[in-house]
């Protein structure tokens, strides 16, 4: 009969196995330039046992992802932050530009970090994903100009608005109606 061999577990995989708050633990101590000593002995004391290297590992791994992800989320809170901020301020329809600019920067970033060679794969082995890429990009695009001529449209009728509402500001308008035409230009 042969003998169980023992499996020892990967190093990184230890602290991966750890429960959430604890794994959160270590990456915030992490962060903060804690020493390994200090984090391996507040592990300890909450009855998780592992070694130096195990730490080691993670630092490389575990804790290099969880920190592009931090970055990550506060990218995609800041960009969250100036879309809510446009559409409050609601210039000029920047709210619509802001959500085209966000869009066109999360692209950006998608592609930014994608390996040329693992495109080309992909493309051979779906040539769809091309036209959807070209797709996505074309109708960016096409926003943006939709919304430029809207936006000049949108400035032209405001200014026919504003020269008949000065030229009824000269008498002859009735006040109801003289309402109703400030308030439509409010809205523009």
């Amino acid at each position: 009969m042969k003998p169980k061999r023992t499996r020892t577990k990967p190093a990184a995989r230890r602290v991966a196995q750890l429960p959430r708050a604890q794994r959160d633990e270590v990456n915030t101590l992490l962060a903060a330039g804690h020493a390994p000593a200090k984090i391996l002995e507040a592990l300890a004391a909450g009855g998780a046992k592992l070694e130096p290297a195990d730490l080691a590992e993670w630092r490389r791994t575990g804790h290099a992802a969880w920190l592009r992800e931090r970055q990550w989320l506060e990218q995609m809170r800041s960009m969250s932050e100036f879309v809510a901020q446009a559409g409050r301020e609601n210039e000029d329809g920047a709210a619509q530009q802001a959500w085209l600019q966000l869009a066109a920067a999360q692209l950006y970033e998608l592609l930014s970090t994608f390996d040329p060679r693992s495109l080309r794969a992909k493309l051979k082995g779906d040539p769809a994903v091309y036209a959807r890429l070209v797709t996505a990009l074309a109708k960016l695009g096409d926003g943006e100009l939709k919304y430029a001529r809207y936006r000049a449209e949108v400035a032209e009728c405001k200014a026919r608005l504003q020269a008949g509402l000065a030229q009824a500001k000269g008498g002859g308008v009735p006040d109801e109606a003289f309402a109703e035409f400030e308030a439509a230009l409010k809205k523009l």
